[in-house]
Parts: C-alpha cells; sequence; structure tokens
C-alpha cells in the first residue's frame, strides 16, 4: 500500500506529515538542510523536529520545523532517548489536530503552514 500511496501521490484530504529525529545537526551544511525543509513545506508537509541530546543545534531545529513556530509548538528536545516517552502525548496531540487537514499560506510573510 506505501507503495501505491509513493506511486500515485498524495491521498486527497490527508495532511503530509514528517517526524524528524535527530541526535546533532545535519552533516551538510544548514542552508541547504533549510531549503529542503522549506521546499517540504511549501509541498504542505508538516515537519516535526525533535532534537534528541544536549548536541542538539536548535537553531537548525527550529528552521526545519514547519510554522506557525509561536502559536503551535513544531518542534521539541530531549536528553536522550528514553525521553522521547515524556513529550509523545504532546506530539500525537499535535499531529491529530483538526486543521493539519489543510496546507496555508500566509499572504504577508509567505509561509506555508
Amino acid at each position: 500500500m506505501i507503495d501505491d500511496i509513493v506511486v500515485q501521490g498524495k491521498r486527497s484530504g490527508v495532511q503530509s506529515v514528517a517526524v524528524l529525529i535527530t541526535d546533532g545537526q545535519s552533516s551538510t551544511d544548514t542552508v541547504s538542510v533549510v531549503a529542503e525543509a522549506m521546499a517540504a513545506h511549501e509541498a504542505c508537509i508538516q515537519i516535526f523536529a525533535i532534537g534528541v541530546s544536549s548536541l542538539v543545534n536548535t537553531t537548525e531545529l527550529q528552521l526545519i520545523a514547519s510554522t506557525p513556530r509561536i502559536y503551535y509548538h513544531q518542534w521539541w528536545t530531549v536528553g536522550n532517548l528514553a525521553s522521547l516517552s515524556s513529550i509523545e502525548a504532546v506530539v500525537a496531540g499535535e499531529l491529530c489536530r483538526p486543521d493539519y487537514g489543510t496546507c496555508v499560506t500566509n499572504e504577508r510573510t509567505n509561509e506555508v503552514y
């Protein structure tokens, strides 16, 4: 079934979501990583970014995460993998919000969320 979705494209009425879990920062430059994230945002893919460890580049994490970053929490950090369970309910709640079935462009800032 996954192959059918990839071949046929996005299913109508279903929000595309990516959950990124990282333990540091990109192995390439931040500019190219953020450019790739912006392309995903423009394709209406919501990105939730989770940093695991004290080595996480939080600026990069915030730039990768979808907007709005202020009103809703789109990125998190935890100390280690065992701590992921501490944010599980919060992340699930954000992923299941009813307004995630839409993709909106803020005309003032040109941001997609």
